[in-house]
């Protein structure tokens, strides 16, 4: 797995030399905000909270700003929160299931490679960081995932139509700040800052990946409603794993909606 990443960042290093800008794309700088919302369900399994195997389900709502400059090349941040519930067949009948919260946050830069009107393609990086809380009856068990680092990224745009396109995003981390909890979910510095998330999920060890697995990745239809205006349909997956502490495994899908303003 390490030498095919390897492999994709010399494959992108090498198109990013040899690539040609269109004159066509050197137009002013453009911005864009986009509000999304959507619908999660995935599986999880984490060993630090119950040795039983939970499926996720929820709602996923985040807000992007991306600046594309001359050129093509393309500056974003972002935005994303999840709010759900776990649950197994013990679980079904009850309210008391344990209940998910994930944040993720991220900054990246994309530059546009080759030359082409109807395909276009980008790599960079993005700095991420992806948040994960997980409670059961209130505070009586707690597990968590703290994963912020860097990744390679990759974007695609095929053009169908006058006012429609397809794009593909695939993301991978390479390093990253990983945080768990101990053994037991709790120990002194948890108690001691339980009013102060981002210090305790941000205590942890800088590991390269192997440590940790890591893949995000993406598939849309937009369709520009006017010049100003598009909406997208999107199917994301999200899948990270490790066995640091207790082994923890987690995978997410979602599907959304979502409403773009050019400006």
């Amino acid at each position: 797995m390490q030498k095919l990443i390897l492999l994709v960042c010399l494959l992108a290093a090498t198109l990013a030399v040899r690539a040609q800008t269109d004159p066509a794309e050197l137009s002013p700088p453009r911005h864009e905000l986009t509000l999304t919302f959507g619908l999660q369900w995935g599986y999880f399994g984490d060993r630090n909270l119950s040795p039983l195997h939970y499926h996720s389900g929820g709602t996923a709502f985040g807000l992007r700003y991306r600046r594309t400059a001359a050129g093509g090349h393309r500056w974003q941040t972002g935005l994303g929160v999840q709010l759900g519930k776990l649950n197994h067949a013990v679980h079904a009948e009850r309210e008391d299931a344990p209940v998910r919260y994930g944040i993720d946050l991220y900054l990246g830069y994309l530059r546009r490679v080759g030359a082409g009107q109807d395909v276009r393609n980008w790599v960079g990086a993005n700095v991420r960081s992806v948040a994960n809380l997980t409670f059961y009856d209130g505070s009586e068990a707690v597990t968590f995932l703290g994963l912020h680092g860097l990744e390679a990224a990759y974007a695609n745009e095929l053009r169908t139509g006058d006012r429609h396109r397809l794009s593909t995003e695939l993301s991978v981390p390479l390093f990253a700040l990983l945080s768990r909890p101990p053994y037991t979910g709790w120990d002194k510095f948890i108690v001691d800052n339980s009013t102060n998330i981002p210090a305790i999920l941000t205590r942890g060890d800088w590991v390269p990946f192997g440590r940790f697995r890591g893949l995000r990745a993406a598939a849309a239809w937009s369709y520009d409603l006017s010049d100003r205006f598009t909406t997208t349909a999107r199917y994301q997956l999200a899948y990270y794993a490790t066995k640091r502490r207790d082994p923890l495994r987690q995978f997410d899908n979602t599907f959304s909606f979502s409403s773009t303003l050019k400006f």
